[in-house]
């Protein structure tokens, strides 16, 4: 091999093996992305630059959220607040109305923490000695219960309550503290994830309930899973001797998801997230607008990175579908038929009994069919003469077909001469082939003038040119093998190059 044709096949295999670590490098990235836990603040699903905690319109299809969402109004709560049993439960109770839960236990007590004294209606608890969360769970000062939601649900909160008859109680001056709760679903808490922290509880009110303030929650719990959580105590700033603290109620508020999120199309996502809600294949965007008067989202300038053109306002609904940026209007959802489902969730938007489908487009594609090529033969360099192509036109409707063409040239050449009367008939033939291959969308029927026969060979576009261009390179060698060989008989054979 030549030093030009090592390096055109070094450059080949690099090129090529760029190409495959840029694939790889892809494929990590999505592979990352598709395997990455996210938080709820991090989640992006329409990808248009703003969180779904802040976008009001996650999918991106110009209907809000809120319009895709229930309303959420199905709620329980299960708490322990010690009451039951004269004072001395230890188990859950729940509210009246839907039930959410399917099992729990009775709250207990991790190795640091005693009771001290046994008493009724709520928890006078000592050894809470450590000054932070850090030591706290190092010296296993907390309290622990658990649950099994039966279904879906999120918790919105987890609320704390202290009842106090009077300023002469037990209890009273054991207020000033703080607290942490973490959860897991890991009875060792392996998996464990801090709520919230820190949360200050204050001096006890006689003859009031004390409630200190808690940040709202929006965690999802999933259900027929056991859900473990650990209340520690620490930074004890009473008087107390004992270092002890109080602990009265706790209540956890559910609301039920299928409140909350809508499936229609039951493909796993759910309406608020997906841009096709009734899985027909027509977008929401446009499915939701009368089509006289479809208004189309703004694009976004890929130019100006730091400005979003669609959306500038950052509240992630498309400024086409608000009267001023802001303003977070969105799309009001046509209904055609005027039953309860409004069109993009309505799967028979006319109700004409046959369900909604995109629309088909037609298209119209050339293709150039080059029939054989015509081979002369004769004394002198043989000529091949491509015949004139024929055009066709097909009309296709949306589908896909692939199709291979095959062709192929030739050229020979004959000549005859006499020496020392001695005749000689010297000949020479080159062939070449050239396959191409290629994809057109479609099925239907060709029409055209002329006959096209099995043994013509169908190409479009480049290939055409391609075929000419291999056509007459064919011919090249062939008239160059003719040469050769009518030298080599006439000079006879010779060592020199």
């Amino acid at each position: 091999m030549s030093d030009s044709a090592k390096r055109l096949t070094a450059a080949r295999f690099t090129a090529v093996a760029s190409a495959f670590v840029m694939v790889l490098a892809i494929c990590g990235v999505l592979s990352a992305r598709a395997t990455s836990p996210a938080s709820a603040s991090t989640v992006d699903t329409d990808e248009d630059g703003i969180t779904d905690d802040v976008d009001i319109d996650d999918d991106n299809d110009g209907i809000l959220d809120e319009d895709e969402m229930g309303s959420c109004d199905e709620t329980g709560a299960i708490h322990w607040n010690h009451n039951d049993a004269g004072g001395q439960s230890q188990s859950a109770t729940l509210d009246s109305g839907p039930q959410y839960f399917s099992a729990s236990t009775d709250l207990s007590f991790g190795s640091g923490l005693f009771e001290s004294p046994d008493y009724a209606y709520t928890y006078l608890i000592g050894g809470a000695d450590q000054a932070d969360l850090a030591g706290a769970r190092t010296n296993d000062d907390y309290v622990q219960v658990s649950f099994t939601p039966s279904e879906d649900v999120e918790l919105t909160n987890v609320g704390y309550g202290f009842w106090s008859q009077s300023a002469g109680d037990p209890e009273f001056p054991l207020g000033n503290f703080k607290m942490a709760l973490e959860y897991a679903t890991a009875a060792d808490f392996s998996d464990g994830s801090v709520l919230h922290q820190d949360i200050q509880v204050g001096a006890m009110i006689p003859g009031g309930y004390l409630t200190p303030t808690v940040p709202d929650l929006n965690v999802v719990l999933d259900g027929s899973t056991e859900y473990f959580f650990r209340f520690y105590f620490y930074d004890e700033q009473n008087d107390d001797p004992q270092n002890r603290v109080r602990f009265d109620d706790v209540f956890f508020p559910v609301t039920a998801l299928s409140s909350c999120f809508f499936d229609t199309d039951d493909d796993g996502i759910y309406d608020h997230l997906d841009p096709d809600a009734d899985g027909d294949e027509i977008p929401d965007n446009e499915e939701s607008q009368p089509a006289e008067e479809y208004v189309a989202p703004l694009e976004d300038d890929p130019s100006t990175p730091d400005i979003n053109e669609a959306d500038t306002d950052g509240n992630g609904l498309n400024d086409a579908y608000e009267s001023t940026p802001g303003a977070g209007e969105g799309i009001d959802p046509i209904n055609t038929d005027g039953d309860e489902l409004p069109d993009h969730l309505d799967p028979d938007s006319n109700n004409d009994g046959t369900p909604d489908a995109p629309t088909t487009t037609t298209t119209t594609t050339t293709t150039t069919t080059m029939p054989a090529p015509t081979t002369t033969t004769g004394a002198e360099p043989t000529t091949t003469t491509p015949a004139e192509p024929t055009t066709t036109t097909q009309t296709v409707e949306s589908s896909t077909e692939t199709s291979t063409s095959t062709g192929a040239g030739s050229g020979s050449g004959v000549s005859s001469g006499s020496s020392g009367g001695t005749t000689e008939t010297d000949s020479g033939a080159g062939t070449g082939a050239s396959t191409a291959s290629g994809t057109r969308t479609g099925t239907g029927s060709q029409s055209g003038a002329g006959t096209v026969p099995n043994s013509q060979l169908a190409f479009t576009g480049s290939q055409t040119s391609s075929m000419l261009l291999a056509a007459t390179l064919m011919i090249v060698c062939g008239a160059t093998v003719f040469l050769l060989q009518r030298r080599y008989s006439q000079d006879g054979p010779s060592c020199e190059v």
